[in-house]
């Protein structure tokens, strides 16, 4: 019996692996055919992006790395002024987009094309004030524009990352010598230029080591080398803590799943990501005064009815706007309100059932956003610095 079941199962082999190909081959072919662009990840649910050339004017919204070809864009647009809008996925993602809907950016370039003014718009998903950073130490010394937009997104503080576009950006010139300036910047160029091997000072203190110490260094990496012995030591430590946080995490999105109470739900922000970009802020806004740009920061919109982040942490969070405002003469205007709840969309955060999207909204949600903003940047515009 043990035979014939042996053979049985190798008879299998055959098609479990054409089964396998073919299933790789399905999924692969259904990923092609539905493709859909970075900048539309991760938007929510029937979210999808709004970006539309304009009726006369051609294009206008930029994702990078595109947004670092701005300069040459606009300059063929030949219009007299020049402004430049820094902001996140808010500003070309739509909630049940229909074909006649457009976006915050489209409305405003609209209005302020027909005044002579120009409107560079860059939307980057989930884009950090490190990565605004970025764009404008590329971009204001080709742009060269009147004012500056760049919108206040409290989620946005917690990603230290930088996308590969714009850390290589970050190390070509003019942005290179534009960050080297300022405390920000050097932190960027210098986290992408870490020294492979270990330093002088490293290497003195290796050469003061005693011999016991040395033993021990030499003990372990001998292990290493031979059965990965620390590399284990650390994935196993990594793994009891990434399960003790997913345990966690499992019993609390029960919770919410079965009683939906999400009055207690906050997204972390760890600390230090936060000053990070905090000090990213700071720099743009002395870049901006440097170069005698205007700049209007603007609290972006959020829904009143689910904001899942910690209040303290957000009103300090506008306080030290509000400080750095003051400090480099920059404009601020809250339209967190501008959007009432109706008008959001909904997304899957894996708690088992669909909740207010946080980010984005509906076309008159955009329509609202522009009606809020354009006044102010009007006014920016005409008093200039």
């Amino acid at each position: 019996m043990r035979a014939a079941s042996t053979s049985f199962e190798a008879s299998l082999l055959p098609a479990l692996l054409i089964g396998a190909l073919l299933g790789v081959a399905t999924l692969t072919a259904g990923l092609m055919l539905h493709e859909r662009s970075a900048a539309e990840s991760g938007l929510g649910i029937n979210t999808t992006s709004g970006v539309t050339p304009h009726d006369t004017l051609g294009a206008f919204e930029f994702d990078s790395p595109a947004g670092l070809t701005l300069d040459r864009i606009m300059t063929t647009r030949g219009l007299p002024r020049r402004t430049l809008w820094l902001g996140a996925s808010q500003l070309y993602g739509i909630n049940d987009r229909k074909p006649k809907d457009r976006t915050v950016a489209y409305r405003v370039f609209s209005v302020l094309a027909a005044e002579g003014v120009d409107l560079g718009v860059i939307g980057l998903p989930n884009g950090t004030p490190r990565e605004h950073l970025i764009l404008l130490a590329s971009l204001a010394p080709r742009v060269e524009p009147d004012l500056l937009i760049v919108g206040a997104v409290y989620d946005d503080m917690r990603h230290p990352e930088i996308r590969p576009s714009l850390d290589m950006a970050a190390g070509q010139s003019p942005a290179r010598d534009v960050l080297a300036r300022y405390t920000a910047g050097r932190e960027i160029l210098a986290s992408r230029n870490q020294p492979e091997g270990p330093s002088t000072a490293q290497q003195t203190i290796r050469r003061k080591e005693s011999w016991t110490q040395r033993s021990e260094a030499w003990l372990t990496a001998t292990l290493e080398d031979t059965f990965g012995f620390t590399t284990a030591r650390k994935k196993g430590r990594g793994l009891v803590v990434l399960t003790l946080l997913e345990l966690r995490r499992f019993f609390e999105l029960q919770r919410f799943r079965w009683t939906r109470d999400l009055s207690n739900y906050r997204v972390q922000i760890q600390l230090e990501s936060y000053r990070g970009n905090l000090t990213a802020w700071e720099a743009m806004l002395e870049l901006a005064e440097r170069r005698g740009i205007a700049v209007l920061i603007y609290i972006a919109p959020r829904p009143a009815d689910f904001f899942p982040y910690d209040p303290e942490g957000y009103a300090a969070y506008k306080r030290d706007l509000h400080r750095l405002a003051k400090r480099y003469g920059a404009r601020l205007l809250s339209i967190e309100d501008a959007v009432p709840p109706q008008y959001w969309g909904e997304v899957d955060i894996t708690f088992g059932f669909p909740v207010r999207d946080p980010f984005h909204f509906k076309n008159a949600g955009h329509e609202l956003m522009a009606k809020a903003l354009l006044p102010e940047i009007q006014r920016a515009l005409q008093d200039g610095r």
